[in-house]
């Protein structure tokens, strides 16, 4: 029976994913944007909820208005590889990417087209020019927001790591505003993997296999807009332990 569910499922989300892809390409070709958004993601955001929904995951979010709305920065605790698809079938939003993946065929085409904002990775020493090329595209254009996780890894499941400040300096050397949120997975391990005889490949099976629906909340806390005395180590802190509070209170 699993195999089978297993082989429904992966067949659903292949045809889904191909024909998705081809819609969005297609959809590049219009420069058309409904309130400040482009039809490529609008078109993402769909595929991402059909995706979803065949693999048996539900999503729910107790303020999804507010993060179609915000203009800024969005800062989220970082635990599966499922939570990029899950914040954007909540809303339209944006996510970083290396640079190279813009050069790759399609794949490129398919990340341009949906906003992806593309940052040079590959030297460490150069992550203050990325920060503050961040800044100066995020004042130029706030809306739909980028999503970042300030984590800097995935968590253990067990509480919110502390969070690096880099992503509030962004925030802070323009004066943008930035909305917290907080993810559950009920139950976690089938939407994640800790040990290190555990893989990506075995964790997707596993959620392929799953006959039980595996539940998402995203939980929108608060948007802090920095001032002049914003000070960037000491929000990521009081960010840090706002999202651990909001953690621990809904897997207490």
């Amino acid at each position: 029976m699993q195999i089978w569910r297993a082989a429904w499922r992966f067949g659903l989300g292949a045809i889904s994913i191909a024909v998705g892809a081809i819609v969005i390409v297609l959809l590049a070709l219009v420069p058309v944007r409904r309130k400040g958004v482009s039809l490529p993601l609008l078109a993402a955001t769909k595929l991402s909820r059909i995706f979803l929904a065949i693999f048996g995951v539900r999503v729910y979010c107790n303020d999804a208005a507010q993060i179609r709305q915000h203009h800024g920065l969005i800062f989220c605790n970082h635990l599966s590889y499922l939570d990029i698809m899950v914040l954007l079938s909540v809303a339209p939003v944006r996510f970083l990417s290396a640079r190279g993946v813009q050069r790759l065929p399609f794949v490129g085409w398919i990340a341009t087209a949906i906003d992806t904002v593309f940052v040079g990775r590959s030297d460490p020493k150069a992550r203050a020019a990325v920060r503050k090329t961040l800044a100066a595209q995020l004042r130029v254009r706030a809306h739909p927001p980028l999503v970042l996780f300030p984590e800097g890894q995935v968590g253990p499941g067990d509480r919110v790591l502390p969070m690096r400040w880099g992503a509030f300096e962004i925030a802070g050397s323009a004066h943008i505003p930035y909305l917290l949120s907080v993810l559950i997975y009920e139950p976690l391990p089938v939407a994640t993997y800790y040990a290190a005889d555990d893989t990506l490949p075995k964790a997707v099976w596993r959620l392929a296999t799953h006959a039980a629906k595996l539940t998402v909340k995203l939980t929108v806390l608060q948007v802090h807009t920095p001032d002049d005395d914003f000070v960037p180590a000491q929000a990521a802190v009081q960010a840090h332990q706002l999202l651990q509070a909001a953690y621990g209170d809904q897997t207490a």
